[in-house]
């Protein structure tokens, strides 16, 4: 059977809620502890590595058009250590996938009903993930547009209503030196990495031109890297260093915003907003490790494994972390580091390099390579 196919508008709101879906409240505070007052310029760099990891992205895409990461993993590497780098993909989607659940439970919970038991939380987005999941790919990406409008919205409501309130000056530039900036790019690379996840549904990629989806793939990078640099530096110029002491610092400038519109609360809506966004992360991660599983296994069908993979990913993710302090510490200090040099950089890399090599040496004996 055929399967859907993606069009670039769809791909473009998946790639945007994966990273934004959890990044825009927190993603602030990690990176303004760390960098200070040049948090924004850290934001920048972290943008400018994303693209590499994009251009590794679309590499392997204009290669590999109608194969996934799993089957491209075999036919790089042989299907032993092929299959070695699969089920350590899956796991690295697990460890992911359930610090995203963790977050998202943890912070609406925080949010919104703070005196009820975190497992209701649970309970209700491990359902609505699982269904999301059962009714396919096609349905995630026709969602994925729309909550993307409603991001784009809220961060445009954010900009110019808080505009009045900006007192904070972003000076002095690199007061700290270099490093700071560096260190403090980690985050932002580590959130914009989770491009990776596209090499999961090549297959559902619209057939046609490929300069449309590297286009694509690039271009919402950037949009995401300047709604980080934006957002950094007005949480920054509003909440000052103040920003790396709270634990959702977006909210907290959300807070302070008032119009006099048709929805008056801005802080409800960026909630809405984000709670739409993660809930959709959570699907699409969990959607494409479902789909990886399957592709080890050499099932026929991911519909029998979808219950008993969620039960087991919500269960780690109920007992990861104790409470928000650790789960801040987590996603800022240890996160981007084990991402970074495992599925969202160094093995991409590898894979880029192995890849450029073949078609260097059978370029080289005149041979034709096919993928």
């Amino acid at each position: 059977m055929k399967i859907a196919e993606i069009n670039y508008l769809q791909l473009a709101s998946i790639i945007f809620i994966q990273i934004l879906g959890t990044s825009l409240l927190i993603i602030p505070g990690t990176v303004v502890e760390v960098a200070g007052v040049d948090g924004w310029i850290s934001q920048i760099v972290g943008t400018i590595m994303a693209l590499i990891v994009g251009m590794m992205v679309f590499y392997l895409y204009n290669n590999f058009p109608q194969d996934n990461l799993i089957i491209i993993f075999e036919k790089l590497f042989g299907k032993i250590i092929g299959n070695i780098f699969g089920f350590g993909f899956v796991i690295y989607c697990i460890l992911s996938l359930s610090t995203v659940i963790k977050q998202g439970c943890s912070i609406t919970g925080y949010i919104f009903l703070p005196e009820t038991s975190p497992l209701i939380f649970f309970i209700v987005f491990f359902l609505i993930v699982v269904y999301i999941t059962k009714v396919g790919m096609n349905a995630l990406a026709r969602t994925n547009v729309l909550v993307m409008l409603l991001l784009i919205t809220t961060f445009l409501v954010i900009i110019i209503t808080g505009v009045p309130l900006l007192n904070v000056p972003l000076k002095p530039l690199l007061s700290e030196g270099l490093f700071p900036v560096l260190k403090g790019s980690l985050s932002p690379i580590s959130w914009m990495g989770q491009v990776i996840l596209i090499t999961m549904i090549f297959p559902y990629l619209t057939s046609g031109n490929k300069k449309n989806i590297k286009t694509t793939i690039l271009m919402t990078l950037i949009v995401v890297g300047i709604d980080h640099t934006l957002i950094t530096m007005f949480t920054l110029g509003i909440l000052g260093l103040e920003a790396k002491d709270l634990l959702i610092p977006v909210y907290s400038v959300a807070k302070l915003i008032e119009i006099d519109l048709i929805w008056r609360r801005l802080d409800v809506m960026i909630m809405f907003s984000w709670v739409a966004g993660v809930t959709l992360k959570m699907s699409f991660w969990y959607f494409c490790t479902v789909l990886a599983l399957k592709q080890l296994l050499h099932l026929n069908k991911y519909e029998p494994i979808i219950i008993p993979l969620a039960f087991l990913t919500f269960v780690i993710a109920y007992y990861s972390t104790n409470n928000t302090v650790e789960l801040t510490f987590y996603l800022g200090k240890i996160y981007p580091i084990l991402s970074l040099f495992s599925y969202e950089f160094t093995i991409p890399l590898i894979m880029c390099l192995t890849l450029f090599i073949r078609r260097k040496r059978i370029s080289k004996d005149s041979k034709e390579f096919t993928p």
